[in-house]
């Protein structure tokens, strides 16, 4: 196994060991793996159904709250002029206290204390919607050891939360699949980003298939 790097006073192992318990692991002799155990009657299940649609350019709107593992967070960060600014992407609850997400995403990957996550979100401009979001702390950032910026290998990190999310009708864990999908299997993206390079993204949460 490559070496693998320190995230603030703890290796990445030891995080990910963290991680390991939260969902239960085991370790083979033959060297280090890990195996999921995740109660399906409770994962993956939204209490407010998806319509899923064949609409693929441009996707269309989510219903609201019915992919309820999909968070939006936001990282500060310093821009031009020295002028606070925020990058922001989303990812996946995996259960109360870990998200996954995109390693691109994170600008920097040593300083968690600067991202908050934001579960049972749809529509980023509707007030109102506000009291169903839950805003929570980012504690550390466990970047896959192969991450190739360069070439966009191994595109994965985990974010572990500092305050554990609440379960509700609006935010809920999703599933982890097995190793390969189905043939023929429909998997839906969905986010708030744009469908062109450089556009703007979006306010509420999209869905297509792919």
């Amino acid at each position: 196994m490559s070496k693998l790097t320190s995230i603030g006073n703890k290796s990445w192992m030891d995080e990910f060991d963290e991680y390991a318990d939260d969902l239960a692991y085991s370790k083979r002799a033959s060297g280090i793996s890990y195996t999921r155990q995740i109660d399906s009657s409770t994962c993956g299940r939204p209490i407010i159904p998806p319509k899923l649609t064949e609409r693929i350019y441009g996707g269309s709107e989510a219903i609201p709250h019915s992919w309820p593992w999909q968070i939006f967070y936001q990282e500060e960060k310093t821009c031009a002029n020295n002028k606070k600014c925020y990058g922001v992407c989303g990812g996946t609850l995996l259960n109360s206290r870990y998200v996954l997400t995109a390693a691109h995403c994170i600008n920097n990957k040593t300083n968690p204390g600067a991202i908050t996550v934001v579960a049972g979100l749809h529509n980023k401009e509707l007030v109102s919607e506000s009291v169903r979001r839950q805003f929570l702390p980012v504690r550390a950032i466990i970047v896959h050891p192969g991450w190739n910026p360069d070439k966009l290998e191994n595109d994965l990190a985990i974010l572990r939360l500092a305050t554990p999310a609440t379960f509700n009708t609006y935010i809920q864990p999703a599933c982890l699949p097995g190793p390969d999908p189905r043939p023929g299997s429909t998997v839906y993206l969905i986010g708030w980003g744009s469908e062109m390079l450089n556009g703007q993204p979006h306010h509420v949460l999209k869905q297509a298939p792919v």
